[in-house]
């Protein structure tokens, strides 16, 4: 999915869609303690908040 995010043609709904299924605004409220717990937990930060910067009208965007 980053790859897919960081493409430059990505559509804004494919971005929202992203958003819903990996639950952004979960990985965006951890702090960094908890999102190390994981061992896929920075590069699904990486991806919440790269979301969060390309896809202003996510309701992410208010946290």
């Amino acid at each position: 999915m980053l790859a897919a995010c960081e493409h430059p043609a990505c559509a804004e709904i494919t971005l929202l869609d992203m958003a819903e299924l990996l639950d952004a605004d979960y990985w965006l409220e951890l702090d960094e303690d908890e999102v190390n717990q994981s061992e896929d937990g920075p590069g699904y930060r990486r991806l919440a908040e790269l979301l969060r910067v390309k896809c202003p009208t996510n309701p992410s965007n208010e946290l």
